[in-house]
């Protein structure tokens, strides 16, 4: 056996991280505070679970009921996960078309070789901050049926960032190209 839900909990008391254990003992319960995610009721935490499969050789972190998504919204916002997906490492979602969940989840084959500390606070940690990240550029898409990955907070993407610059900066970084290529 890689690992077993034990093992997990060790690791966890040794980050002094709070968890329960769920009812069939099965999988762990932790939650993640977080700056931009918010739950359904508004709280600004991320629950997650973790759980193993396969005799301990198959890990899963994920967060359930993280999105509710109504099947009108699901095209978009589905589109904007993949997104998040091809900007990042790590992640996927998952959809669940009979009730509109959106799950991000984390999942690997440990096989034969047993999960580090180090490997489970990466992924923890990565769930957390890549959802919390991209929450905004999410909750808009369900919302408002927009992807928009530009952050206000951030500067925007390259393109605000060029058009911010003076026409005359750009048009002497251009010509210095330029002159670079005839060389």
């Amino acid at each position: 056996m890689a690992t077993s839900i034990t093992e997990i909990s060790k690791f966890l008391y040794e980050q002094e991280l709070r968890f329960r254990t769920s009812d069939d003992g099965q999988a762990l319960i932790l939650s993640f505070q977080t700056k931009n995610y918010q739950d359904k009721d508004g709280e600004k935490l991320l629950l997650l679970v973790i759980k193993l499969e396969e005799e301990g050789e198959y890990i899963k972190i994920f967060a359930p009921q993280a999105f509710s998504v109504p099947a009108d919204r699901a095209p978009i916002f589905l589109q904007a996960c993949a997104m998040v997906q091809w900007r990042t490492k790590l992640i996927q979602f998952e959809y669940d078309n009979s009730d509109g969940e959106v799950r991000p989840i984390i999942e690997f084959p440990l096989e034969d070789a047993p999960i580090t500390t180090r490997q489970l606070m990466r992924c923890l940690q990565g769930i957390v901050q890549i959802v919390d990240e991209y929450f905004i550029v999410l909750d808009r898409a369900l919302k408002e049926g927009v992807i928009e990955f530009a952050d206000p907070n951030r500067g925007g993407d390259l393109m605000s960032l060029l058009d911010s610059l003076p026409p005359e900066l750009l048009e002497e970084a251009l010509r210095r190209r330029e002159q670079k290529g005839d060389e």
